[in-house]
């Protein structure tokens, strides 16, 4: 079923939003500059949010009531949400000169950092950027190096909780927890010896002396093992994830880590 069906051209990324009851879609129109919106209704029109630049991947603070936009895929935007002023009023986040910006944007559960893939000074790394600081401080701020990321530039990244968070890239999709995890290991028990069967002499039958029977051997008991388990990142080709259903990626990752 076709939701928006004209006036977009190379439409890169929606985001659903809810405010005061109301539902509504926002979309970046990358191909036309601006970011619109639709109510989440039978009856669409679309609204013209801002313009200006080519936009990408959209996040949007519910507590302080920002969007945060890739603009022209080199930088991040803060755009205030308050009010109905147009043009909008947005600033730009984090120095230029230290960002490093490469793709993907996340803001965090508690809307108060915002996670992208970035290179410094040749090293791949997820950065991370305070997402609460002032039109003015915004700015002027360097991110900190949440992860360096040595397995291939990441397409997106997808929050799940304040624990973890989903690392696509362009053949495999990880996870990130924020813990150690640290299973207990349960030893494998030992096996108990089988004891010797006791061996009933054959009864004379005539003067033949009755035969030499050899005992069984004792069963030596298996030694206990115990499984020394280390650090590793999993990773699993994207065809093979259900991908399109949160719900099942959500038990299938929560078994992986059961299992893990």
């Amino acid at each position: 079923t076709s939701f928006i069906t004209e006036g977009l051209l190379g439409p890169s990324y929606i985001k659903p939003y809810s405010r005061n009851g109301a539902h509504d879609l926002f979309v970046s129109d990358t191909g036309q500059s601006r970011i619109i919106f639709a109510p989440l209704q039978k009856q669409t029109f679309i609204t013209v949010f801002i313009t200006g630049f080519q936009p990408d991947v959209l996040q949007i603070s519910e507590k302080n009531r920002l969007m945060f936009a890739i603009c022209n895929s080199t930088k991040i935007l803060s755009i205030n949400m308050k009010g109905a002023t147009t043009p909008k009023e947005y600033w730009q986040v984090g120095n230029a000169d230290c960002m490093g910006y490469q793709s993907s944007l996340m803001l965090t559960t508690e809307e108060d950092k915002l996670l992208y893939y970035g290179i410094l000074n040749g090293t791949p790394s997820i950065m991370s950027l305070p997402a609460t600081k002032t039109k003015t401080e915004a700015p002027r701020i360097c991110p900190d190096v949440l992860l360096q990321w040595p397995h291939g530039p990441i397409v997106s990244l997808v929050n799940i909780n304040k624990h973890a968070f989903y690392v696509v890239t362009a053949s495999n999709v990880y996870i990130v927890h924020d813990g150690s995890y640290h299973p207990t290991v349960t030893p494998t028990p030992p096996l108990t010896p089988t004891p010797t069967p006791e061996v009933t002499p054959t009864p004379t039958v005539t003067p033949t002396p009755t035969p030499e029977v050899t005992p069984t051997p004792t069963v030596t008991p298996s030694p206990t093992i115990t499984i020394h388990r280390g650090f590793a990142v999993a990773a699993f080709p994207a065809q093979s994830l259900p991908i399109e259903d949160p719900r099942l990626m959500h038990e299938l990752l929560s078994w992986l880590m059961k299992d893990v």
